[in-house]
């Protein structure tokens, strides 16, 4: 069986330092041991890969950076039960879609997470307008 240790006790521990054995190692450093590994970030008790939920601000990884790979599954995921990604304004009154979304952010990953920015196209004579509005941030894992 294989141990791993884990550090910020959300009972993932992290690939690197596992060990083999039947039973249980003794404890270290502040570690504590547990059989499921694949924490891709063991200082932070919200990442793991368990996590359900969805978060609005990024993290900032071992490795440094921002990340809202909450889950470990190597890329982000925005909540499906916010908007996505902006709609494309038209130039006219015929060619102005409907509908909402997050204007994207320029970083890595999925550039809509902890966007604020809501985009929606208005009809306003026969033009077809921008309309952003700040609101809170597109949530991710």
């Amino acid at each position: 069986m294989f141990w791993y240790p884990d550090r910020d006790g959300d009972g993932y521990g992290r690939d690197s330092g596992a060990v083999r054995s039947c039973d249980e190692p003794p404890l270290s450093g502040g570690d504590v041991w547990v059989t499921q590994g694949g924490d891709c970030n063991d200082d932070n008790v919200d990442v793991n890969p368990g996590q359900t939920r969805y978060f609005g601000t990024p993290y900032t990884p071992m490795v440094g950076g921002e990340s809202y790979d909450y889950d470990c599954s190597g890329s982000e995921e925005g909540n499906p039960s916010q908007y996505g990604a902006a709609p494309v304004c038209g130039s006219t009154f015929l060619n102005c879609p409907g509908g909402k979304g997050f204007a994207g952010l320029n970083r890595p990953g999925n550039p809509l997470c902890g966007s604020n920015k809501l985009v929606s196209c208005r009809v306003n004579g026969v033009v077809c307008d921008q309309v952003t509005e700040a609101v809170a941030p597109k949530e991710c894992r």
